[in-house]
């Protein structure tokens, strides 16, 4: 080793490199102009022999092993730049030749940077990073291509403030974290490093060593792409085929659904491996679809979200955007749950980054999901908002969503959600809410409106937050809807039910009711929320044989008669295709069952006092007051006649059970003056559309009236006539009956009379004998009685 070689030497940062401890590489490694020559320096390990080409000279130029470990160095004569490449012999044998990545300074590898983050602006994006104000962090963090000094590879940015040290490791380095060490920025905390000649799609990770000497493989936040092969690789750049993807929907517009019908298909993005997706929903009738996990996740839940950037990695991002791109061709819109409230976990996951909570808060315990492993964002950090700032924005930009459903937003809001006392701090005033969530979403809101008007944005909230879908301006969050899983959480109980036990949780129906008018709503069968680790409706409804899949019907018609927004997941279609088509196509052409659904007025229990036979009728308007009314039986028993109260005079046709027509009558029922009579068909629905009459059945009905009076006027004279009629004969008939029975008295009084006669003269000779024979026995007595006294 020449002493002039030598004494060049920093032999601490030499240290830091092989010890792979070094945030600021560049200051070592590469070439430099010296007072001696050009140095150049470098970390191979797995070398046995260094030699160094230079540009334009046949010579090579052997490098002296400086460091046991494997660091290499050379002095090349004059003093001055020049361009060269490695010619590495390993311990195989093997020699390959490549371009020094350290051969390109800190300036230019920052200026590369700063040309990307500027996006042909003059401001620094990244600054805007730094203060939570990015909206386009995607297109600069991350790995992008990029030319330095007329090379084109790739660039390398991540924010990672308290690593020890951060690389970049691939099979292009053996995964070997000591290699490709990355350049740190103190002001920013963002580490970068150009890697020449690198394509598109090749696997990556960074390998961070802690400043307590642990080393982690982290994949990249900002990767578009993931590895299917390495769990915890990114995929350098842009897929090529994803960046070059013609979209066809220019003329596309997302209208505002507020006042418009809005059924919602729920997928999962794993469904988009089926070809016939599209064509499916749209033979099914809805006008918009949500899917679910998008992102590569653990454990099959969005909670924990793994890569926020990248497509599930079955099914890419190329075959996401032809499925929009088809579905805007057919009218339909798209939106996509957004998991902008935790993260896993997992090793290689956001969670404990760089040694420290960096994007999180911690982990969450979640009761509702003990299952899952997950640590919630911390929005107080500027850097953290702007990475969930500028994902949505990508995929508005990228993916051409037209809307976000935000999952788990109960827990974006407070500070002490799935967390004990002690382990949560209050805000600034003493409460629970994390102020600094609530000021993100309102941002959001802001965001999204200025980059794509009629933007949807949904919220999953179970809390009861007041205003979910308020104004900003009013002290609302700003959403459009708020996810209903409470009607579902409702419905369930009742639909698992026994019918002949309905009658006894018949309240269920109505309770929803009591709130609709709190926020906008969308309600349906999802299969996120409450009930959906028991299946899909037709799982668990009672099995009656053939009535399985009209106890699903009867669920599911309920809800398109329901106020809200609906949503039905795909699985829930299945062997009722036809009856969920036919509802779509009634729900869009019908404006009362969605014009009103914010406004009172838009609604009337038409019949909820019917527990015992177990129906439920509802009377929706429009905004000219035009009304229908759904009526839904839900057991499996016919209701001949059943009575509903109505609020005008007319005609009354089922639109769903072959347009059967019913004509209402003055008949008071439920605080309605006139009624129609249905027929409703066990485990039916019937949805009852008004017409008035016309000015010719007025009359026929004013005629048939008037001669039913007449008649009925007739008939009751007629009778009273008979009345008197029958009185007066039964009356004779009475008379007469008393004449006989008064004949027949007198000749028994006759009788009676000469028996009496007959028998007091018997008695008055008796009397006279008696009288004699006294006299005789006194006579004789007193004879006696004289006899004595002589």
């Amino acid at each position: 080793m020449g002493n002039r070689l030598y004494d060049l030497m920093d032999w601490p940062s030499i240290e830091g490199v092989v010890y792979s401890e070094c945030d600021e590489p560049m200051e070592l490694l590469g070439g430099r102009i010296c007072k001696d020559g050009f140095l150049i320096q470098t970390f191979a390990p797995d070398a046995v022999e260094m030699n160094v080409r230079v540009d334009g000279r046949k010579k090579l130029y052997p490098m002296e092993k400086m460091d046991e470990a494997g660091f290499f160095a050379v002095l090349l004569p004059g003093r001055k730049k020049v361009s060269y490449t490695f010619v590495k012999e390993d311990v195989y044998g093997k020699k390959t030749e490549y371009k020094d990545i350290y051969s390109y300074g800190r300036h230019e590898c920052m200026q590369a940077l700063l040309k990307i983050s500027q996006n042909g602006k003059s401001e620094y994006n990244i600054n805007k990073f730094m203060t939570g104000n990015a909206q386009d962090a995607y297109k600069y963090m991350g790995s992008h291509e990029a030319v330095v000094d007329g090379i084109s590879g790739m660039i390398f940015g991540i924010w990672a403030p308290d690593a020890r040290r951060v690389s970049v490791i691939g099979a292009f380095n053996k995964w070997d974290g000591r290699v490709f060490q990355m350049e740190k920025d103190y002001d920013t905390g963002v580490f970068f490093l150009f890697i020449p000649d690198m394509k598109p799609k090749t696997p990556y990770c960074y390998e961070i060593k802690l400043k307590d000497g642990q080393v982690v493989k982290k994949a990249d936040p900002y990767a578009q792409s993931a590895s299917n092969d390495v769990i915890y690789a990114s995929l350098a750049g842009v897929n090529p085929e994803e960046k070059n993807f013609k979209w066809t929907d220019a003329g596309w517009k997302q209208e505002d659904t507020k006042h418009k019908p809005l059924s919602i298909c729920e997928i999962d993005i794993l469904d988009l491996k089926d070809d016939t997706i599209e064509d499916r929903i749209e033979a099914l009738g809805f006008n918009c679809v949500e899917i679910m996990n998008v992102c590569a996740v653990r454990n099959g839940s969005s909670a924990e979200t793994i890569n926020f950037y990248a497509v599930n990695c079955e099914v890419g991002g190329l075959r996401l955007k032809a499925f929009i791109d088809k579905m805007h061709k057919k009218n339909i819109s798209v939106i996509i749950d957004w998991n902008g409230a935790f993260m896993s976990q997992g090793e290689y996951s956001l969670v404990y980054f760089d040694g420290t909570h960096l994007y999180d808060t911690g982990k969450a315990n979640l009761d509702n999901h003990p299952e899952l492993n997950v640590a919630s964002f911390d929005y107080s950090k500027p850097q953290v908002r702007s990475f969930l700032m500028s994902n949505i924005r990508y995929w508005i930009e990228e993916y051409h969503v037209d809307g976000l459903k935000f999952s788990e937003t109960a827990s974006m809001l407070y500070l002490d959600y799935g967390r004990k006392p002690g382990e949560w701090i209050p805000n600034i005033y003493g409460g629970k809410e994390n102020i600094n969530a609530v000021e993100f979403i309102q941002n959001v809101r802001k965001m999204v409106d200025s980059l794509q008007k009629n933007t949807i944005l949904a919220a999953e909230e179970s809390s009861g937050w007041q205003f979910v879908t308020g104004d900003i301006a009013d002290g609302g969050l700003g959403f459009d809807y708020k996810w209903n899983d409470g009607w579902k959480k409702e419905l369930v109980p009742f639909i698992e039910m026994d019918p002949l036990f309905r009658k006894g949780i018949y309240g269920r129906l109505t309770y929803s009711m009591l709130y609709q008018y709190s926020d906008d709503f969308i309600i349906g069968f999802s299969r996120n929320g409450y009930g959906w680790e028991k299946g899909i409706l037709k799982d668990i409804v009672p099995d009656n044989g053939e009535d399985v899949l009209n106890h699903v019907k009867t669920a599911l018609g309920y809800m398109y008669f329901h106020p809200g927004k609906k949503l039905i997941n795909i699985k829930e279609c299945s062997g009722v295709e036809k009856f969920v088509a036919q509802m779509n196509n009634l729900y869009r052409n019908t404006k009362a069952l969605y014009e009103c659904d914010d406004n009172p007025s838009g609604f009337e229990w038409a019949d909820d006092i019917s527990a015992e036979e177990t129906v439920i009728a509802v009377l929706r308007r429009d905004e000219s007051g035009q009304s229908v009314i759904g009526a839904v039986n839900f057991t499996p028993v016919e209701r001949k006649e059943f009575c509903i109260g109505v609020d005008e005079a007319g005609k009354y046709t089922d639109v769903l059970n072959d347009s059967v027509v019913y004509e209402s009558s003055e008949h008071n029922w439920n605080s309605k003056d006139e009624s129609v009579f249905v027929d409703l068909k066990p485990l039916g629905i019937s949805l009852y559309t008004y017409e008035p009459y016309t000015e010719i059945e007025k009359e026929r009905i004013k005629i048939e009236k008037e001669t039913k009076e007449a008649l009925m006027l007739a008939k009751k004279e007629a009778d009273e006539a008979k009345a008197v009629k029958d009185a007066a004969i039964e009356r004779a008939k009475q008379a007469k009956e008393a004449e006989i029975i008064a004949l027949a008295a007198a000749k028994e009084a006759e009788k009676a009379e000469k028996e009496a006669a007959k028998k007091a003269e018997e008695a008055r000779i008796a009397c006279i004998k008696i009288d004699e024979n006294a006299k005789k026995k006194l006579a004789e007595l007193k004879k006696m009685e004289e006899k004595q006294g002589e």
